[in-house]
């Protein structure tokens, strides 16, 4: 439904996206085949909020490998938007 765009992660609980990472990597497929780097930016958003809530250290190490991954193999390089939010990161410092 994610591919489809029929839900967004927003209507997802919390707990479930950190559960199951795929909610995230299916959001940013969607987006990125649309071309979308408002929408692919507001994933990202959506994964760092994720990420100061998730209390298992485990889950947390693997959300921020997550959310560098999709930084780092994203379509919007050169997008002003995306450098800007890049800037603005704020994942205590460190992304991994």
């Amino acid at each position: 439904m994610l591919l489809y765009d029929e839900l967004k992660l927003t209507n997802i609980k919390r707990s479930q996206r950190i559960s199951h990472k795929n909610f995230y990597i299916m959001a940013f497929r969607a987006s990125r085949n649309k071309h979308n780097c408002d929408e692919y930016i507001n994933n990202l958003k959506i994964l760092e909020t994720d990420i100061f809530y998730c209390k298992d250290d485990n889950k947390k190490k693997q959300l921020k490998k997550l959310f560098y991954l999709y930084i780092t193999l994203n379509p919007y390089t050169e997008n002003a938007v995306f450098k800007n939010f890049i800037k603005q990161v704020s994942l205590g410092g460190t992304l991994v």
